[in-house]
């Protein structure tokens, strides 16, 4: 609040909390704590815009298609402006080019980590990255800003085995709305810094997106995700 962030809005599902900060008034529309989602997703209405922020389960490349398609159903209800956000834990087609540079998957078949990898990452047969999870998204559809941004993991701060090469994992996607709203179009950028490889095993990133206020942003609409089993 001393930097001017005076609307705020929490959820702790997991250890890992979630949270939104802003400047400007927000009508929270979602605190999933059920079982949609590992860790929980939180919904906000700011300036006509519905933002969500999540952290996908690292556990199940299977568990995340769920976990995705609970996001598609939020973005397509979204009558407007819809933004994503968070660490969600799974690889982009969009970087597959440089997946296959690395040779990940074969990285990820070998040595003490590979089982839990596998699962994280890989097709059931072991032999290609999973892009499933990412590609729900993409065809809800979404458009990942942030695709030219590089890597978010390891930082100096490596606590995890899972982040074991340069690999992208927190993303900012958004509707169609959006890109045909803000103006320039929205950014990205890895702030890979000095001080923030000591502040936690991932990278921020920055967005910079022009949103402007919609009259019709105060209309109650049905929000929620499906049951899951």
């Amino acid at each position: 609040r001393e930097w001017g962030y005076t609307h705020t809005a929490h959820l702790r599902k997991s250890p890992y909390a979630l949270g939104l900060l802003s400047k400007h008034p927000m009508r929270v529309r979602l605190r999933e704590a059920g079982n949609a989602f590992a860790h929980g997703m939180l919904c906000a209405d700011l300036l006509g815009t519905l933002f969500c922020v999540t952290h996908l389960t690292p556990n199940s490349v299977t568990r995340r298609v769920m976990e995705a398609r609970a996001i598609q159903h939020v973005a397509r209800t979204a009558p407007r402006g819809f933004v994503l956000l968070g660490d969600l834990n799974t690889l982009s087609p969009l970087d597959a080019r440089a997946h296959t540079l690395a040779s990940l998957p074969a990285r990820m078949s070998h040595g003490s980590h590979a089982q839990a990898l596998a699962r994280k990452f890989l097709t059931a047969d072991g032999t290609r990255i999973d892009y499933a999870p990412m590609q729900t998204l993409l065809d809800t559809p979404l458009w990942d800003v942030g695709n030219a941004s590089g890597h978010t993991v390891p930082t100096d701060v490596n606590a995890d085995a899972m982040h074991f090469a340069q690999l992208r994992l927190d993303y900012c996607l958004v509707n169609s709305h959006v890109l045909g709203t803000c103006a320039p179009a929205p950014s990205v950028h890895v702030l890979r810094l000095n001080r923030t490889q000591a502040l936690s095993d991932h990278f921020p990133i920055e967005i910079s997106m022009w949103l402007h206020d919609d009259a019709a942003s105060s209309d109650v609409f049905p929000i929620g995700v499906p049951n899951s089993p």
